[in-house]
Parts: C-alpha cells; structure tokens; sequence
C-alpha cells in the first residue's frame, strides 16, 4: 500500500494521467454529428491578413473562405447560418472578395443570414445569404457613403505648431490633415468620385433583392415609419423577423438536423483534408503600413516580407508566388526594399502575380508595379502614385513655454528645434522628394511597360478603384485570391497545383517590444527633417 501511495504521488504519473484525459476531452469535444449546421458568429471585422499578430476581434478572410469551400464540399453540413450582430466593418474589396465564395455555397447549402441590427458593410455580404433574417426590434442601417478626414491645421496653429506639406503629385492629400483647414478642390473632387461610384456600387447591389430601394426613398421611409425592422421586410430588404432562438429552430426543421446538439460553430469545424496535387503556388499574404521592422499590430515588416520573398527563390518545390496585398502604403525605403526583393524572386524563375486587397496604394502600388500580373477587386482601392513628407515647426511653441535651445552645430543644415528650418533646408528636401517622385513614375513606366508620359497622366496620387486602375493599365485582371492563382499557375504553366500557405509571423522578441510597448505611436518625422513616404489614407463611413 505505501508502494502505491509513493507511486501515485509521483509528478511524471499525474503528468501522463493528465495527458490521457486531455486526449479524451479533445477527442470528444472535436467529435461532430454525423449532420450538422455550421455557424459562423461573424466578430467586429473581417481582416485581409493579420500577419501573425494576434488581432483581437477580427477574423481572417481566407480562414473564411477557405472553411465556407470546404463546407460546400462537405456532406455532413447541412446549412451554413451566417450571425452579423457584431460585424461592424468589412471593405468593399473584401465583400467583392468573399461574395463569391457564399454564392458558390448557396448552390449547394441553404445560406441564413442572422442580426440583430445590419450595419450598412455587413448588410451589403448578407445579400448573399438564400434566407436573411432581422431581430423584430432591429433596423438595417443603411446611412449611405461618406470620405471623411479630420483637419488640424487651425488647432495646430493655437498651439504655437507649423506643418510643412512637401508633396509630389496633385491629388496626393493624406498630408493636407496637417496643413490645412478644409479638403483641397483637387481632394474634394476625387473623394467625389470614389463616394458616388461606391454608393452607387452598393445600391445596385440591394436593387437585386428589394428592387424599389434608392437611398432617399429608404431615409423617407425611415423617416416615417417607428418600427424599423417590419419596414425593412415589408421593403423587401430583409425575408424573416425572428430572435436568434426562433431562427435556429426554422433552420433546425428545415436542415433535418437536432435543434439541440445540431449546430457546430466555426471553431469547432476542422474542414477537409485536401492532397496536394502538381506544383506548389506560394501564398504570401501581408497587410498592415510598411515600416522597415514592425513591432506591433497593423504595420507591415519590409525586412520580413522581403526575407520570406528570397527564401521562397531558392525553394525548389514552389513553382509561383502569390503576393496578397493589403496596404495603404507606407515609408517609401521599406517598399523599395519589398520590392527589389520581388524582382530577384522572379529572376530567379519564380513567377509573382500581385492579388490585391481592400485597399493596395501608393507605397503597395510601389512594389506591385514589380509583378508579372496584378489582380484586384473592382472597389480596391489602389493608384496614388505620389510621396509626401512633412517637416515640423515647432519655433512658435516652444518660445510661447519660454523654452530656447543653445549650443554649436557643425552645419546650418543641424538648425535649434526652437527656429523654423530654413530656405535651404525646405529646398533640399523638396529635391529629395521631388527624386523619388521621379523614381516612382519610372517604376510604374517600367513594370507596367507604359511610358512616363501615360505615368504621369494617371499619376499625381490619384486614387482610383480597381476598375478604374483596369482602364488604365495600372491592373491586369479583375477578380480575388482565386482568379490570382489560377493566373500564376498560367504563367507557371502548372496544370494540376495546390497553395502553399506562407506565415510572416513576428519573432518572439517582436512580439515582447510590443508587449512591453502597450502602443505603438507614429513618429516617422523627426526635427531634422522627414521621412518620405508613400502612402494613402481616408476615412471611410459606409
């Protein structure tokens, strides 16, 4: 007895008796029902790609569509219930991306669509859905399009604090923030654009399930009515009203699966086991503000992507490369960096075709112009081929604070933070940005086999959509991840393939600087003078 007592109080018993009930708690709690309805509670934000950070609050597109594919091949789900109540964003690029996907399973499975309030970008994916059903006191939020930014030229000003605008191109306005107190006319007119042909975009695509919907007859309506949701059915925009609870059982009865133990959500779905067939096609999907090293959420690290480009160069087995691009933009040095590092990959007889996300512009179009191929969505945002830079005055503050700066400097280029840089200082970085502007226009001439003059005409950091890009030899093809690898596998000439998923995971070290950093806080400007960047940014109400 003491013999057994001894040998049950030993650490390495208890650590393999643990070990065998976790396997049997796994085993049980991955088991699923011979038939099933797979249920995706759609969280705040659909992402393009989270490059390995952990994102809180959002889900992967192409975890997504890939589980939703599997699922129309799958003969134990029975139907799939889509749950929008906390999807608050998705970009139009991203709804033209999944769309798709969901139309391809709604010919196999019956599609539900469940919220209790439709916020305007969730509504547009739930169209997609065969059956959309609304909460009794919800309402389908459909505000229309606005492009919106906040100017801080005047506050600044209280503060004793000047912006400096350099700017190469016309419409290049991510700087105007800064500098000024309302949209420039050349901005106005390009959010204009965008704005309508957005809205517009969406209106044609609700006209196909409620065909008398136009924006001022639906802000009437609402205008007129106090229950909200039975106008969205009696307008045809929504087909059931019904609690969660009520709808699980109308899908339950229609599904023939058990009301209790027939639903599986989406974490719980492993999907299939596919072989890998022919030649691999790499999938590199990166996304965030190009910095040189990230350390935090929502940057994108040219070091590493440009590392993981190179490494796929000299990877036998990988017959093509897909570049999945989802970013405004960013220090024009870390895209150059990218894409260098592209055109030795295709040097080396790897074919790149460039997919693009919601929005590839300015620094993204800088290292997409390098690609055999580019594929975007008709609304990504792309273009803007312009760079901008801002030098900082803080002269005016500091001697309001009584602060002086003295000492000696080597040169007048080194001038006190408490005096305006001079001419010559604003001369030479006006050159230095007037170069790589040049530059630029010269990589697009290049990579698009278009000449400087043809640049120049679409450049001056206009944004334009995917199909406007088409028009005008900035995009190759319309369409998503799907028509991207199909192209690269052409071009491979590859006839059976299969993707090669690549991760741009950060490093356990970046991932403690973020950590300890709590936040991150852009600081690309330095007194001295600035960085250059390429990039766009818009704030979006749709």
């Amino acid at each position: 007895m003491a013999k057994l007592a001894r040998i049950l109080t030993r650490p390495l018993v208890w650590l393999l008796f643990g070990g065998l009930l976790a396997l049997l708690y796994g085993y049980w709690h991955t088991r699923l029902p011979k038939r099933f309805v797979l249920v995706v509670h759609v969280p705040e934000e659909i992402v393009d790609a989270r490059n390995g950070w952990p994102a809180q609050h959002a889900l992967d597109a192409y975890t997504l569509m890939r589980k939703l594919e599997d699922a129309a091949q799958d003969a134990h789900v029975a139907a799939v219930v889509l749950d929008f109540t906390a999807l608050a964003h998705i970009p139009p690029a991203l709804v033209e991306e999944l769309a798709p996907t969901l139309r391809r399973l709604r010919v196999r499975k019956p599609v539900f669509a469940y919220a209790e309030r439709y916020r305007q970008s969730a509504y547009a994916l739930a169209l997609e859905a065969k059956e959309i059903w609304l909460h009794p006191m919800g309402m389908v939020d459909l505000s229309g399009v606005a492009l919106v930014r906040p100017f801080f030229a005047e506050a600044l000003s209280k503060l004793g604090i000047r912006a400096i605008e350099l700017r190469g191109g016309r419409y290049k306005a991510a700087a105007e923030s800064l500098v000024r107190s309302r949209m420039s006319k050349a901005a106005k007119e390009e959010a204009a654009r965008l704005v309508q042909d957005l809205a517009h975009w969406l209106e044609v695509r609700i006209r196909k399930r409620a065909s008398r919907f136009s924006w001022p007859r639906y802000h009437e309506a609402l205008a007129e009515h106090g229950d909200w949701a039975a106008l969205a059915r009696t307008l045809g925009l929504v087909d059931r009203l019904g609690t969660w609870q009520e709808m699980l059982k109308e899908v339950a009865l229609q599904a023939s699966v058990d009301v209790e133990r027939g639903f599986v959500v989406l974490s719980r779905y492993p999907g299939l086991e596919h072989a890998e067939q022919g030649g691999a096609i790499a999938l590199v999907r990166a996304s965030g503000v190009i910095v040189r090293e990230a350390n935090a959420p929502g940057l994108l690290d040219a070091r590493m992507l440009a590392d993981t480009l190179l490494h796929l160069a000299h990877t036998s087995e990988v017959r093509a490369v897909v570049l999945r691009l989802d970013t405004p933009g960013g220090d024009a040095l870390a895209a150059e960096t990218v894409r260098t590092a592209l055109l030795r990959l295709q040097r080396a007889g790897k074919p790149v075709v460039v997919s693009m996300g919601s929005v590839c512009a300015s620094g993204g179009y800088w290292i997409a112009a390098a690609a055999q191929r580019i594929v975007a969505q008709p609304h990504t945002l792309t273009g803007s081929i312009g760079v901008i830079g801002v030098l900082w005055d803080a002269s005016t503050a500091l001697h309001r604070l009584g602060v002086r700066f003295d000492g000696y400097t080597s040169h007048d280029w080194l001038h006190m933070p408490d005096q305006p840089p001079s001419a010559s200082i604003l001369r030479a970085w006006r050159k230095r940005l007037g170069a790589i502007y040049a530059r630029f226009l010269r990589i697009v001439a290049s990579g698009r086999k278009l000449t400087l003059s043809q640049v120049r005409a679409i450049a001056e950091g206009h944004v334009w959509t995917g199909a406007e890009a088409q028009q005008r030899g900035l995009v190759d093809r319309l369409g998503g991840l799907r028509t991207a690898l199909t192209e690269a596998a052409r071009i491979a000439g590859l006839k059976a393939w299969h993707i090669k998923p690549i991760s741009l995971a950060p490093s356990w070290w970046q991932r403690l600087q973020a950590w300890m950093a709590g936040t991150w806080l852009a600081a690309p400007f330095t007194w001295h003078g600035p960085s250059i960047w390429a990039w766009e940014t818009a704030q979006w109400v749709w």
